[in-house]
């Protein structure tokens, strides 16, 4: 038998030249209906493809819109769903609404009262600047 070989510190060139970093996809639920702002009360799912620092940064509110990876607007009860570069959404299934990650094909379910799915975590934040 060949002894395994362990390694630390430093990685070699060739190890360094294969290793990969990790990819991560993230799904934002946001949700709006305080009368303060312009726009019917709205739903929806946000797929992180723009820069968020504003938002956790208090200058910006994180606000659905119709071109987002899913929107449903209450008043009018219209809804959209979109591909993102990340995910595609399954909408007509028994078990309400799917994401599926184009990377890695994994379904995600945004339940809460359901598992997330395989390699998936759902966290939540308390906070109340945002409905849940």
């Amino acid at each position: 038998k060949k002894p395994r070989q362990e390694t630390s510190g430093e990685p070699k060139k060739e190890q360094a030249a294969t290793a990969v970093a990790p990819k991560v996809a993230t799904l934002l639920p946001a949700t709006h209906s305080d009368g303060a702002s312009v726009g019917n009360p709205s739903g929806g799912y946000l797929s992180q493809t723009e820069n968020l620092e504003p938002v956790f940064d208090r200058k910006k509110r994180l606000m659905p819109k119709a071109s987002d990876l899913s929107f449903y607007n209450w008043e009018t009860q219209t809804s959209t769903s979109n591909p993102s570069p990340n995910f595609q959404v399954i909408a007509d299934n028994e078990a309400g609404l799917l994401f599926k990650n184009k990377r890695d094909r994994k379904i995600i379910n945004v339940d809460p009262r359901a598992r997330p799915g395989d390699n998936s975590t759902r966290t939540e934040i308390q906070t109340s600047e945002y409905m849940q």
